[in-house]
Formats: structure tokens, sequence, C-alpha cells
């Protein structure tokens, strides 16, 4: 292994990060006041559109190492994407906000020790609920999940 940090490591979280939510979210989800269809799609690309919603990806944002110019500590950004499509603006807004819950909770309740030692904490850090879009059938957003992931060289 190096001693530094490198792009392996944003992968880890990325992968650990896509796995937990597969895992977690149904659950999550089928558990809300108004119980919701499981994500159909999990990717690592957000492609500005929802061909299967609900789905959801997972893409590194940028990564923050020490002063000291190391890199053998660092700070990545994630941005998690759902894409969410219903028949009515007020049933799409509604879904968006339990399945952001949904994610948010997966992510807050849940360890990462199967990551290794190398991550030292994740947590939600924004959520960016974006504006309604109207289209052909319907109505979609793409709400924004903004994860911290605190890594160090081990």
């Amino acid at each position: 292994m190096s001693d530094t940090l490198g792009p392996e490591f944003i992968q880890v979280a990325i992968d650990g990060l896509l796995g937990l939510l597969k895992e977690h979210t149904a659950e999550l989800l089928a558990e809300m006041d108004t119980p919701r269809v499981p994500i159909t799609h999990f990717g690592y690309a957000f492609r500005g559109q929802a061909m299967n919603a609900p789905e959801l990806w997972v893409e590194p944002v940028s990564t923050v190492f020490d002063d000291e110019g190391t890199a053998t500590h660092g700070i990545s950004q994630l941005r998690i994407t759902l894409g969410i499509v219903a028949g009515d603006p007020e049933a799409c807004t509604l879904a968006a906000l339990d399945y952001v819950r949904a994610a948010s909770l997966a992510i807050s309740q849940n360890e990462f020790a199967e990551l290794g030692d190398a991550i030292q904490r994740v947590f939600v850090r924004e959520h960016n609920y974006g504006a309604l879009r109207a289209g052909g059938k319907g109505f979609a957003v793409f709400p924004e999940i903004y994860v911290l992931v605190e890594m160090e060289e081990v």
C-alpha cells in the first residue's frame, strides 16, 4: 500500500456507500408513513434523467488533504443523487422527502467498519432537494445528499 491516499480510497468509499444503501434503503422505505417502492437502480454516474425511477447514483465530488501536503489524511465529498418521478407535483415532492430520509438514515444508522481502517468517519453534510421538473407524463425531482468521508492512511 502507498504512503498517501490515492483514488483507490475514494473508490472503496463509493463502493461501500452503494453497498450500504442497497442493503438498507428498501426496509427503511417500507417503514415510511407512506410506504415507498424500493430503489430500482444503483449506479456511479447520474445521467440527468431517471429512466426507471426511483434511482440512486453515488459520485465523487472532491477530496481535501491536510495542509502539510502529505496526502495521508483527507476528507472526500460524495454526492448521492436520487431520481424520483410521480404523476403530480405534490406526490413527487413528498416521495423525494421520503427517499432522502431513507438514504440518510441508512448512512447514519450503520457502521462503515467493513470499509477498512482507512475510513475514520462518514456523515451526511447536506440535503439539496432540487427543483421540481415537469415532463411528458408527470413530474421529476433529483434531490442530492452530500456525504463527507474522512480517511487516513494507516
